[in-house]
């Protein structure tokens, strides 16, 4: 049935939607606390250069989490009801391999954020362990909203991620903090989510144990490949652009450009509240058959309309906060500003329309699409960033994502002719 927005049922419908991403966006809001503020405490209390060193341990770790994550934060929302109707409810098996996929590579994340720090192992340490145990927290609060359970979700990462924001600013205001003792701020979000999460989740559904099985693994490693894939190809935008900037300029630019980096990311992640409201609506309408041509544009409205509000800010507001509240080290960045705005109205855009993609079942299109914008991205951004330095890195990640939004809609389009 078509939405129409001035019946009942339409206005109804959307109320529904609307109370439930406002709840997600309590928990996007958490999450931001548990990063972008992290960052921007920890860019405040040190120079550009340390700041840049951080920047560069925290990217490494981050990417390899989502290695850690293997998709389950996207495929549960879609495929909870098929993991309860074939096992009884969440198997055990999911676990199993986020055990295995931490055992794999908390090697190579431990060597390449020690490398890239200069060799701070103490701070890729401390980082991987946080960032590893938000990743198995996130697998909980994964079940929680799929379930519906945005609210207590985010009530979970609101605590969590307070006592971590807090951690940080009592450390910053001590004599000359070190990037190690900032970076306990992550550690504390991730022994503090995790349990909430578990005990949250398992309230309500519960782990169906089975002895680890070695074709087990291989199920459900190549049944959830193709999220793992796409997520780690869609996100790794905001940690392989720090790994790249840190062979192409100096760890101070490196900190200017994360500290932009991490003001986006405060608008960024609630494109995942939309996400993680939407998609299972319309994966069930899907399913059913019933989805429409005239609910297929809400997402793309909603979230453009967000995304451009986000670039005004960014152009019009974005100047004035860095010139108050950062030092004049980090003042190169107000020119610089418009163009981090222009990234979060064309990732706002794409993200509306992969929910159609991932809603629809073109989840292996949705990451042939999405492989190809990152495989373009590389050289692009090397180019470009060596060309033009930060304002190059830039256009590229803006070309990488109108790539991606470009082929979305022409599939999108195709599909429902």
């Amino acid at each position: 049935m078509p939405l129409d927005p001035s019946s009942q049922v339409g206005r109804a419908r959307y109320m529904r939607w609307a109370s439930h991403i406002a709840g997600s966006a309590l928990g996007i809001f958490s999450t931001i606390l548990g990063n972008a503020l992290i960052f921007l405490i920890v860019a405040r209390a040190l120079s550009p250069s340390e700041f840049g060193k951080y920047g560069q341990a925290y990217a490494v770790c981050s990417m390899f989490g989502l290695v850690v994550d293997f998709g389950y934060p996207q495929r549960l929302l879609r495929d909870l009801p098929h993991y309860v109707a074939e096992h009884g409810n969440v198997p055990a098996r999911i676990l199993h391999l986020k055990l295995v996929l931490t055992a794999l590579v908390t090697p190579v994340t431990l060597g390449l954020s020690i490398f890239l720090a200069g060799g701070a192992w103490v701070l890729g340490a401390i980082l991987w362990v946080g960032i590893a145990l938000i990743s198995y927290g996130n697998f909980f609060g994964s079940v929680m909203r799929a379930d519906g359970r945005h609210v207590r979700d985010s009530i979970n990462l609101l605590i969590a991620n307070l006592l971590g924001a807090a951690t940080t600013g009592i450390i910053a205001l001590a004599p000359s903090p070190s990037p190690k003792e900032l970076a306990l701020g992550t550690l504390v979000i991730g022994l503090t989510y995790l349990p909430l999460a578990r005990l949250s989740a398992l309230a309500t559904a519960r782990i169906v144990p089975e002895p680890v099985s070695l074709a087990k693994l291989r199920e459900e490693f190549f049944g959830g490949i193709t999220y793992a894939s796409d997520i780690f190809v869609a996100r790794a935008y905001g940690f392989v652009d720090v790994i790249l900037l840190s062979a192409m300029v100096a760890p101070a630019s490196v900190g200017i450009y994360q500290l932009g980096q991490k003001l986006m990311q405060i608008a960024l992640p609630f494109a995942q509240a939309f996400n993680n409201v939407l998609l299972p609506i319309f994966a069930r309408q899907f399913h059913r058959g019933a989805q429409s041509k005239a609910a297929s544009l809400a997402p793309i409205i909603i979230m453009g309309t967000a995304g451009l509000i986000g670039f005004l800010m960014f152009s019009l507001i974005g100047p004035l906060v860095i010139g108050l509240a950062f030092s004049p080290a980090y003042h190169p960045l107000k020119t610089l500003m418009p163009l981090f705005g222009g990234v979060i109205l064309i990732r706002f855009i794409t993200a509306s329309l992969a929910i159609l993609m991932t809603s629809s079942g073109m989840q292996s299109t949705r990451l042939r699409i999405n492989a190809l914008a990152l495989i373009t991205f590389v050289p692009s951004a090397l180019a470009l960033s060596s060309l033009f330095g930060l304002s190059g890195m830039l256009a590229a990640l803006i070309a990488s994502a109108a790539l991606s939004a470009s082929l979305y809609a022409l599939f999108i389009f195709r599909s429902s002719r």
